[in-house]
């Protein structure tokens, strides 16, 4: 069964924060612009971190991580492409041209 969520982009200069929320919480990655092809990079929780920080987000950080990014891009980089590092807890938004 799919949750309602929402997410909202907050803009502080050059950077920002992303806020993932569902009934059960809220989730803050940061977002800052990039360099070259890398127009933004958005990063959170390591994975070791994310089921003490976010209990009520156990075992999806990956699913909540690929909504973000899609909606970053459908909201502000629709022709760019997405690169998730996992590992590292990154989403890269690369530009196409």
């Amino acid at each position: 069964m799919d949750r309602e969520y929402s997410i909202g982009i907050i803009h502080k200069g050059r950077s920002g924060e992303i806020i993932y929320r569902e009934d059960g919480g809220r989730i803050v990655l940061c977002w800052e612009f990039g360099g070259g092809r890398c127009v933004a990079i958005l990063y959170g929780p390591s994975h070791k971190d994310w089921d003490a920080a976010y209990p009520w987000a156990r075992g999806r950080r990956e699913m909540i991580y690929r909504r973000v990014g899609e909606y970053v891009r459908g909201e502000k980089a629709r022709r760019c492409l997405l690169q998730y590092d996992f590992i590292n807890s990154w989403i890269e938004i690369i530009s196409p041209d």
